[in-house]
């Protein structure tokens, strides 16, 4: 008889969660392959939003239960909902941001709505845009489809990224996913949930297909006058963020109007 393994950081089956972010993350690149990335297409819709909308958000609400459950026998995930994640795990995410790549990098925060909060009770809690969607097509998919937009399953798909990296135990499927490609050797499993300053001063990232995360930077501001990115990362992002610090500094240029 197998042993009791509800309260170890193995009883969260990371490496299928990072599958199945894996597999959303290319039904996102298909429909981004015939309707280019840009603000004038964030509220186009389509079935195939509807399932990586689907798909991003029972995977995140799946691995939320499961890390509640980690060290507290009493919690049962059936009573568990957005509210109850907004107070365990709010003050984790709610500052943090990736760089979604497309044509040009930008800078998304998935949980935008929890950004300016102070506390992180059920009495301050504040709806997610994509995952009252989410509610919506789950409960009627025909009625409720053109809830899928791209702006809402983008935006799901990142909040699972950077659930994925604040996961205990996570390291081992995301290395094998190649998410730390470019720095295999200088990432240490503890600075995923820790981000020490260690970290930081490396200036490392984790990126998948089309996400980067700046491992010690996700909720920090960069150094006055940083606009070289000078760690062991993949060229995207070593290109895209003296645009970034730039347009921190209000320095790009905006062309003459014609």
């Amino acid at each position: 008889m197998s042993a009791d393994r509800s309260n170890s950081q193995e009883s969260i089956p990371c490496k299928r969660v990072l599958g199945a972010f894996c597999r959303a993350e290319s039904m996102l690149l298909e429909v981004l392959r015939i309707v280019p990335y840009c603000k004038e297409h964030c509220q186009v819709w389509s079935p195939v939003l509807a399932t990586v909308l689907m798909e991003a958000c029972s995977q995140l609400d799946s691995l939320w239960k499961a890390r509640s459950r980690l060290g507290d026998s009493k919690v049962s995930s059936r009573d568990l909902d957005i509210q109850d994640y907004f107070c365990k795990f709010g003050a984790e995410h709610a500052n943090r941001w990736v760089v979604f790549f497309q044509d040009d990098g930008e800078l998304l925060y998935p949980f935008a709505a929890w950004r300016c909060l102070e506390r992180f009770e059920k009495d301050a809690y504040q709806p997610v845009a994509w995952w009252s969607a989410y509610n919506d097509v789950k409960h009627d998919r025909l009625l409720y489809e053109n809830r899928a937009t791209i702006d809402n399953a983008l935006n799901a798909l990142a909040g699972l990224f950077l659930a994925i990296i604040r996961t205990p135990g996570a390291y081992r499927a995301m290395s094998q996913a190649g998410w730390f490609e470019h720095n295999a050797r200088f990432v240490h499993p503890e600075w995923l949930a820790s981000e020490e300053d260690t970290a930081t001063l490396l200036y490392l990232t984790i990126e998948s297909e089309v996400f980067a995360y700046a491992l010690g930077w996700g909720k920090a501001n960069f150094p006055p006058g940083c606009n070289s990115w000078g760690g062991y990362v993949g060229s995207r992002f070593t290109e895209w963020f003296p645009r970034y610090s730039l347009s921190l500094a209000g320095s790009i240029e905006k062309p003459a109007d014609t």
